[in-house]
């Protein structure tokens, strides 16, 4: 089954989790895609909370995460379920914004 991925200008889905369960707190004002083509994504981020590290990034079950620490010893999950089969590249965060680079995963 394949997915349709977002266009340029595009909202994208973003799943909040904390310890596995869905976070119902607004902790993402909005999510674009700035930028897309057939291997690489670039998705910008507003936040509601200012003071934000990224902590790890990752995938569950083909689904690409970056964990971001928003308060001290309070990791949150932002689980992208549209780009299913992509990896992060990098993500990085600056005050209310953060900037994830997606590429397409090689297949085996």
């Amino acid at each position: 089954m394949r997915t349709s991925l977002p266009r340029r200008g595009a909202d994208v889905k973003v799943v909040l989790r904390v310890a596995g369960r869905e976070l119902n707190r607004k902790l993402v004002h909005c999510a674009r895609v700035v930028e897309i083509g057939p291997r690489v994504a670039a998705v910008t981020i507003d936040l509601t909370e200012k003071r934000m590290e990224v902590a790890a990034t990752g995938s569950d079950e083909y689904v690409p995460l970056v964990d971001i620490d928003a308060r001290p010893g309070a990791i949150t999950e932002l689980l992208f379920p549209q780009f299913k089969g992509w990896d992060v590249w990098c993500a990085h965060v600056q005050k209310y914004h953060l900037a994830i680079c997606f590429i397409k995963r090689e297949r085996s």
